[in-house]
């Protein structure tokens, strides 16, 4: 297995009706063992996929999911991959109090590490919904023991997102004076807009001839560019929830094709998990003070 790659390949490991947002067609928790899995299919050709590009990925895996199919988190470690922390329930990071957030992730922590026999070092919060007004996420992340975190998108983003943040990896400095390093989404900017085109429906919607342009440039200047996917991005057959067409657009354009675009992003590039990636070192890695980018009184009113 290829243990290092400049760009950073990850995975949220949860199943297709696990889409965020979707108001009264939104599956509720209780609902969610009636529903048919393809998860354990598509996480089978994802690993072969891998092993056949030699590619070693982080996967996010929510603790409903592990709690559930124990037996693919168990080979996702047995293959050589890093197992993160997506949290349990799936739920927005802001929809959260600070309590119900702590023993979420804590939670989903301990049980994989009681199933990999691993330290858990790495978290992802679900919708990238991390903002200005809940920061003190990043500080309950480092207090329950993660030494990243992967949740920030630097723009705008429909569940959350901080502008003005770097896209490429830092350490970062809580407003109590934790040191975590932070791995952000990779975010471009065009038009006066700055957007992502490497995670989730940006990847699908983008295409391939561009792509690779895209992270041929990041990388002649050195910086990664962070891969987020799910399964259900590269499942030709994975089921529908009901939606507007807008997001259903979102959800699933390109879907059909999606597979084969991540082989052959593969064939061109070299990625690994955020465990392995070569800079990762604090000392190498610029610091941001939240202290610094959101004045002290501000963080003071969106702590209280």
């Amino acid at each position: 297995m290829q243990s290092q790659g400049l760009n950073i390949l990850s995975v949220d490991l949860e199943d297709w009706f696990h889409i965020l947002d979707l108001h009264k067609s939104q599956p509720a928790p209780s609902a969610w063992d009636s529903f048919p899995s393809r998860l354990e299919l598509i996480t089978d050709r994802i690993l072969e996929l891998l092993s056949e590009q030699n590619v070693c990925a982080t996967f996010f895996v929510l603790g409903w999911i592990a709690e559930k199919y124990p037996a693919i988190v168990k080979k996702i470690d047995f293959f050589g991959h890093e197992v993160a922390c997506h949290g349990h329930e799936h739920a927005l990071i802001y929809h959260q109090t600070p309590e119900q957030f702590r023993k979420d992730i804590r939670r989903a922590k301990r049980l994989l590490q009681d199933m990999t026999g691993k330290s858990v070092t790495g978290y992802r919060g679900p919708g990238f919904s991390i903002t200005r007004d809940n920061l003190w996420a990043f500080d309950i992340i480092a207090e329950e023991g993660f030494s990243y975190d992967a949740t920030l998108y630097p723009g705008k983003h429909a569940h959350g997102g901080i502008p003005g943040l770097p896209s490429t990896p830092f350490c970062l400095v809580t407003r109590s004076g934790h040191r975590i390093e932070e791995f952000p989404a990779t975010i471009l900017a065009l038009g006066g807009r700055r957007t992502a085109f490497s995670g989730g429906g940006y990847f699908r919607l983008c295409p391939l001839v561009i792509m690779t342009r895209l992270i041929a440039a990041f990388n002649r200047k050195g910086a990664p560019v962070m891969m987020y996917l799910h399964p259900r991005d590269l499942d030709s057959q994975t089921p529908r929830l009901p939606m507007s067409l807008k997001r259903r657009f979102k959800c699933y354009v390109n879907v059909s094709r999606s597979f084969n675009k991540l082989r052959l992003v593969l064939e061109r590039h070299a990625f690994g998990s955020i465990r392995d990636w070569p800079n990762r070192q604090k000392e190498k890695m610029p610091t941001i003070s939240l202290s610094d980018f959101v004045p002290r009184e501000r963080i003071e009113l969106l702590a209280g």
